[in-house]
Parts: C-alpha cells; sequence; structure tokens
C-alpha cells in the first residue's frame, strides 16, 4: 500500500483536479456510515447474507459506491522508488465523507481480481474509514493493514457459514470447485480455507 499526495503529480492543484474529477464519477455516499461496520453486517445490509456468489455490483449498489475501471499506467510511472515497477491493483479515493473505488482496467477480463480488489477496497472503508486522501494498493510486500483487508475481503467474498455449508454438500469438496462455486481465484480460496482452519476438509489445498 503506498498513500499517494501532491509531491507525485506536477502540482497540488493537479492532485486536487485529479481527486474533484474521480469523485464526480460516482454516488455519493459517507465513509462513516461503513467505519467499523463487520464483513457480516456489510452482507446483510446488501442482502448477500445468504447469496453463493456473493453479489459485488449489488453491495456497491447498497452501498452507494462507484467502482470505475482506471489506467493506473501514469501514476506507476510517479510510484517512490522503492514501489518502482510495481503493479497498482485498485484504490481508494477519498475526500471527506465522499469516496470511489478504482481497478486496474487491466482487471476488466480478470473477473476474479476485480471482485476481489473492490472487495478490498471496501474493506478498507470499513476498518479503517480514511478520508482526505488517495491510498493505492500494490503487488508487493504487505503491511498489517493490508493483511487485515486481506482477511476482510475473503469473509465478504467467501462467508464462512455459506462456505461450511458448502463443503458439507459436496461429496468431494475440492478446492478448485469451492473456488468456482464462490467465484474466486484458486488463490483466494485456498488462503480463506487456510485462515478458518478447514484444510482437512477440502482436497487439493
Amino acid at each position: 500500500m503506498v498513500k499517494v499526495n501532491y509531491r507525485m503529480f506536477n502540482s497540488k492543484l493537479e492532485y486536487e483536479n485529479y481527486c474533484s474529477a474521480i469523485l464526480k464519477k460516482r454516488k455519493s455516499m459517507e465513509i462513516s456510515d461503513l467505519h467499523n461496520k463487520t464483513s457480516e453486517e456489510i452482507l446483510s445490509i446488501s442482502g448477500q447474507a445468504a447469496s453463493v456468489p456473493v453479489d459485488v455490483k449489488a453491495i456497491l449498489e447498497k452501498l452507494n459506491i462507484s467502482a470505475i475501471p482506471f489506467d493506473f499506467s501514469e501514476i506507476e510511472e510517479k510510484l517512490p522508488e522503492e514501489y518502482a515497477g510495481l503493479n497498482i491493483l485498485g484504490a481508494l479515493i477519498s475526500n471527506d465523507d465522499n469516496a470511489a473505488i478504482l481497478y486496474s482496467s487491466k482487471d476488466k477480463q480478470d473477473s476474479h481480481r476485480m471482485r476481489f480488489t473492490i472487495a478490498h477496497e471496501i474493506a478498507h472503508c470499513c476498518l479503517h474509514g480514511t478520508r482526505q486522501h488517495i491510498e493505492f494498493r500494490i503487488d508487493g510486500d504487505l503491511d498489517d493493514d493490508e493483511i487485515a483487508a486481506n482477511t476482510y475481503a475473503g469473509e465478504l467474498l467467501i462467508p464462512e457459514k455459506a462456505l461450511k455449508d458448502i463443503i458439507k454438500q459436496l461429496l468431494v469438496p475440492t478446492i478448485t470447485a469451492l473456488a468456482d462455486i464462490f467465484d474466486v481465484s484458486i488463490n483466494v480460496m485456498s488462503e480463506r480455507i487456510k485462515y478458518l482452519q478447514l484444510e482437512d476438509q477440502i482436497v487439493g489445498v
């Protein structure tokens, strides 16, 4: 994760104009309404508590958040030296109580990556209630906030009760079958299974 400020743009005005242009593309919402909400509460609020797979678009609509595909190429070129060569996966753009989620336009054809990125940024709204900044998620070493957001995203996309119910229903519960059912990558499913310590019930972990 890297926090981006006006020093990465040609001027502070360019930075402020960038923020304003992004926020104009999304519906209004208040981050404070989401702060400290659990994944179970978000699923319940959005009517997705019993849905498999979870409909991320329904969550966005209920929370009044827009998810926008975005080309991060120019910003990647301006990243600090320690982040050089890394790809930006997604971003949470916030300004006071307004926010928007951006996901890499490169991932438009990768529904699993796109769904996880959106869930990850929703997690940041709920866990950290961040304001007045641009926070980008990049591929690389994870700090504690990013690990927490990844865990929360897993909870949103693969609710514990739903996962355990599906495992009981399958004659041979394989990690591939579960990933397909929940519309996530095998890697995301594997991490969720390990987090819940269900490895002994799954084939292929």
